[in-house]
């Protein structure tokens, strides 16, 4: 059959057009996420550390400081020999305990820094604190925070003081905490989601929300690297089994500040890696995002790794990013702290004058009862 060259014509331009509407479709397609690979762990991520340099601030802890990360990720850790200075205890400070209305699961206590809380729990004549950091992860909001506090403060898990239960809120994760008999010995414990009765029963000081690395002496489950859809898109916190350490996404694979503790199976032994990172935590997720460089620091995998490599009974990680601050005591009375963000190393007396702001509903400590 014959075709005119008309038709034959008007078929064509059909054609080219509809050519040209599939490439005008096709180019307004967003690009789909790029493959992205795990962060390069940390050559540190082992123990013994070759260049770190060793003090002993306090009867009976041991510090070890590492600088020599390329990426500028500075390390702190202690050994807390809590059969070399028996006077040595773990506790939990809540700054909700003793606000202005305490344990109404609200809290204004951003400018209360690591350093004011360390000023705030030596005026309790309790014995002088040794070393303290930002406990475990708590929620926020902006209504009702009273200027210059940019934040309320709330609990995500119910908190253990002195054996008491407080916070009527959820469960998540593992709950770590501490247990001490009538002569003063500490057991150190992770209970995954344990009820009230059970947190009564079984601590003396304690917080949920933890991921837990290291149980029995064997690793936890952690999730693998996510894909990019994953981690483009977000998303919650995944319930996790008792075989699991607990995914938090945005939070495992972000190379960022980092605080985590370990114990010996005898629990005489407490142990805290202060990881120190160069940037922020949302610099550190830009950079897990392919947006932007490393900005030093650990992942969750990381901290696993090295406490596999120490041989502790049991670790957590707790939270981290721009709370991350620490401070402890030194030899001559006075105390270094790490502040949340700025990378310095800043001195201060006992009264902390115009210490860095910027607090945490939780602080964990280490008391010397004798001193």
């Amino acid at each position: 059959m014959k075709r005119s060259r008309l038709f034959t014509l008007t078929l064509l331009g059909l054609a080219i057009a509809a050519a040209a509407g599939v490439l005008t479709w096709r180019t307004t397609i967003p690009p789909l996420p790029k493959p992205l690979q795990p962060p390069v762990p940390s050559r540190l991520a082992i123990w013994p550390w070759p260049k770190a340099v060793q003090d002993t601030p306090h009867p009976g802890v041991t510090h070890w400081l590492d600088t020599s990360s390329p990426d500028g990720t500075v390390l702190d850790f202690f050994d807390f020999d809590l059969s070399a200075n028996p006077h040595l205890r773990f506790e939990i400070y809540d700054q909700d305990e003793d606000d202005a209305h305490p344990f109404d699961d609200s809290n204004d206590g951003w400018k209360v820094g690591v350093g004011a809380a360390v000023h705030h729990l030596n005026g309790a004549g309790r014995g002088k604190v040794v070393a303290a950091w930002h406990g475990l992860f708590f929620g926020l909001e902006t209504k009702g925070a009273i200027p210059p506090s940019p934040y309320l403060y709330h609990h995500v898990t119910p908190v253990v003081l002195g054996g008491k239960v407080h916070a009527n809120v959820g469960q998540a994760r593992w709950t770590f905490g501490v247990s001490y008999d009538a002569s003063g010995r500490a057991a150190f414990k992770t209970l995954l989601m344990p009820g009230k009765v059970v947190l009564a029963k079984n601590f003396t000081f304690a917080a949920g929300g933890a991921q837990c690395l290291i149980k029995d002496g064997k690793p936890l489950t952690l999730h693998p690297f996510p894909t990019s859809i994953e981690l483009y898109g977000g998303g919650h916190p995944a319930a996790c089994t008792a075989g699991e350490a607990g995914y938090i996404p945005n939070v495992d694979w972000i190379q960022t500040t980092r605080a985590t503790v370990g114990w010996s199976k005898d629990s005489r032994h407490f142990y805290l890696l202060f990881v120190k990172q160069t940037g922020t935590e949302g610099g550190a997720v830009m950079a897990s995002h392919g947006h932007g460089p490393p900005t030093g620091g650990w992942t969750v995998s990381d901290e696993q790794r090295f406490w596999l490599a120490k041989g502790v009974w049991g670790a957590i990680n707790s939270d981290g990013g721009d709370v991350g601050q620490l401070t402890f005591l030194q030899p001559d009375g006075n105390y270094l702290l790490l502040p949340p963000i700025d990378e310095q190393r800043l001195l201060f007396t006992p009264e902390f004058v115009n210490a860095p702001q910027s607090g945490t509903l939780l602080y964990f400590f280490i008391r010397d009862t004798k001193s």
